[in-house]
Formats: C-alpha cells, structure tokens, sequence
C-alpha cells in the first residue's frame, strides 16, 4: 500500500519534522525540446545507432 507523505509519521525521518513545502514552478528560461531535425536523425543513425546495435549482441 502505498504511503500518504501528507502524514508526517509516513514520511522520511529526516523530513518527517520539516514542514510541507510547496513544489516551486520551473524558471521560464527552463525549456526541453526533442531533436527532431533531418540532421539529428541522419546523425543519430549514424552514430548512436551502431554502438546500441553493438552492445546487444
């Protein structure tokens, strides 16, 4: 059953005492974006495609 970390009694004993903080939102200069460009395709097969093919066998 999984734990409720509202509870203090639940939680890690090293947080157990702190109070609850608030998650605080990710700065807007913070951004992820996936490669998705004819170039990092052409790259990636290239490259990184051979080595994973490599490690399987």
């Amino acid at each position: 059953m999984p734990r409720d970390l509202t509870i203090p009694g639940q939680r890690h004993p090293e947080k157990a005492h702190r109070p609850e903080t608030a998650r605080q939102p990710k700065p807007e200069w913070i951004r992820v974006k996936t490669s998705t460009s004819a170039g990092y395709r052409a790259t990636r097969a290239r490259v990184i495609l051979p080595m994973v093919k490599g490690m399987r066998k």
